[in-house]
């Protein structure tokens, strides 16, 4: 009924100290004014009191989701196993073994119920934002800190005189150049928005603090769209890489 109006067309709905603070499409914050149009499937954040954001959401035709103390786990534990399933599935092709890995499984299935979840809010139950939030750094922490244990007596015993130096030298060069050279690509080449090239760039070096620094400085979740794809192929490729590996030692 209200789609194709501009929001200055629902100020007679919106009364009793209900203000838009912002509008998403697909997942992506457009620019709130006056005369933004809105169309079925937007999300339109509003605030005001709790009895006059019920009666707005009513008169549009949409549904109401509040601030809540309560976290469904539900959905989130499914989309770790499925993640999970996907991510042990290996499939032989000429005697080469492919598989995502349970961490890119389960990190592709949060990347997608984050997409859905952005384009439908109520997809996923309530979930609480200090709930989603300490759980955002909490994994990222433990990532790091198991990482750091499993490789970090390695490394202080494989360093010794000048390799420190060849090493830090190697490791900035292969760490900075290659999302370098492919966000230049994307932009310049194929003409890719920035944030969609920073993002494919970043799933190429399986980065997801990369990707969560590159959504909070756009305010946008479109990066996470290029980022499973560009993650699987790099993921594959590296395994093709070690296989001949192998092969040549």
């Amino acid at each position: 009924e209200h789609s194709g109006k501009m929001i200055a067309d629902l100020n007679h709905i919106m009364a009793g100290g209900v203000s838009a603070q912002a509008l998403f499409r697909g997942g992506n914050e457009l620019p709130l004014g006056p005369k933004t149009d809105i169309r079925f499937g937007d999300v339109l954040r509003l605030t005001g009191p709790d009895a006059a954001l019920s009666s707005v959401a009513k008169q549009l035709g949409g549904h109401i989701i509040l601030p809540t103390m309560k976290s469904e786990v539900l959905y989130l534990a499914l989309a770790m196993l499925i993640g999970y399933l996907v991510g042990i599935i290996t499939i032989t092709i000429s005697g080469i073994p492919f598989a995502f890995g349970t961490s890119a499984g389960v990190i592709m299935a949060g990347v997608f119920v984050s997409y859905f979840r952005s384009c439908n809010p109520e997809f996923g139950g309530p979930v609480h934002e200090g709930a989603r939030s300490f759980l955002q750094d909490f994994g990222l922490n433990t990532f790091v800190a198991v990482l750091s244990a499993n490789v970090g007596s390695k490394v202080i015993a494989a360093l010794g005189g000048d390799t420190i130096f060849w090493l830090a030298g190697i490791g900035t060069v292969a760490a900075l150049l290659p999302p370098l050279i492919a966000f230049l690509v994307g932009i310049k080449v194929f003409g890719l928005n920035s944030v969609i090239s920073d993002g494919a760039a970043t799933g190429a070096r399986n980065s997801t603090p990369g990707l969560n620094a590159i959504m909070e400085e756009s305010n946008s979740s479109i990066a996470a769209v290029p980022y499973p794809v560009a993650y699987a192929l790099t993921t594959v490729l590296a395994l093709i890489g070690g296989y001949f590996s192998m092969i040549l030692q």
